[in-house]
């Protein structure tokens, strides 16, 4: 009986001893693998900080005052699920080389969204380089989406600036080589050669300039229609209006004439020229002369060629 007790006893703490040491060696492998997925959480954090372009940055008055071009804020918050979507989008496919996004901590930044009325995370707000609101929207699926999104009405003029300048230095650079060909007449045919380059680059610029040369659609300020060229419209719109959300939307879905500006007035504030051209609702279309008088008036518009019809 007291053998069989001994054996007992050797068996029950044999046993102990083998699930001490296999529950270590499970604890062991549970460790191995928990270290494993922290190298590659790591691998995948470093790898995503490696895709990220310099001009995805987060936001600073200094980085602001150092972007060029379009220049996008990104409302951002770390919680939420949107954000770090287009965030991921953003790193993996990169940012044209004109466009500078930078992310705003949503939760850290209460005096830029009172500044541009940002009421929630996702919001992308354009700006100019003196940090004024060029346009707003809320999310966008991907890079091409935001980029879709700019107004670069602004960015074509410097464009244009940027082309009459290179012009102007190719027209001096052309009677230069004028000057030359009187006493280096055994390059003439190379320059006459190098002439008949510049001239069709001038041509090109031309053309693309005529390309860039469209009407506006702008909203209402005295300045705007001041400086108005062409065809000068009125468009009284209200927020709140689908009839106005769905003509606005026709009119930017179209590229407008040359000669047409469209100033969009605001027809819950701008009381003073609904008494001056006796609008009595939205939708109503004004159109100007240059000293502010009315030449005709009409309601509604289904689209561009609608309103070109009605214009005297």
């Amino acid at each position: 009986m007291k053998k069989m007790n001994l054996k007992t006893m050797w068996v029950f703490t044999l046993s102990i001893l083998m699930i001490t040491l296999l529950a270590s060696c499970t604890s062991n492998d549970d460790k191995k693998i928990v270290m494993d997925d922290k190298k590659e959480m790591s691998s995948d954090h470093d790898s995503g900080k490696a895709m990220m372009t310099k001009n995805y940055v987060d936001y600073s008055p200094e980085a602001l005052a150092e972007a060029e071009w379009n220049i996008v804020l990104f409302f951002h918050a770390d919680w939420c699920p949107s954000c770090v979507a287009i965030e991921k989008e953003i790193n993996k496919s990169g940012l044209p080389s004109d466009l500078t996004v930078l992310n705003v901590n949503y939760d850290d930044s209460d005096d830029l969204k009172k500044k541009y009325s940002v009421l929630t995370q996702t919001t992308f707000v354009q700006v100019d380089n003196e940090w004024n609101m060029i346009k707003k929207w809320v999310w966008a699926r991907n890079v091409d989406a935001i980029v879709s999104k700019l107004d670069t009405s602004k960015t074509m003029m410097d464009d244009k600036e940027v082309m009459d300048d290179k012009k102007e230095m190719m027209k001096d650079e052309e009677k230069t080589m004028d000057d030359k060909e009187e006493v280096m007449m055994d390059d003439k045919e190379v320059m006459d050669d190098k002439k008949e380059m510049i001239k069709d680059e001038e041509k090109m610029m031309d053309d693309k300039e005529e390309v860039m040369m469209k009407g506006e659609y702008l909203d209402y300020s005295s300045d705007n229609l001041a400086n108005s060229k062409g065809n000068t419209v009125l468009f009284f719109h209200a927020t709140w209006c689908p009839s106005c959300a769905a003509i606005e939307k026709e009119i930017i879905k179209w590229e407008l004439p040359s000669d047409l500006t469209i100033l969009k007035v605001d027809y819950d504030k701008y009381n003073d020229l609904k008494k001056k051209y006796e609008v009595l609702t939205q939708t109503t279309f004004v159109q100007v002369d240059n000293e502010w008088n009315m030449i005709k008036k009409w309601v509604w518009a289904k689209d561009i060629a609608d309103i070109e019809s009605r214009i005297k």
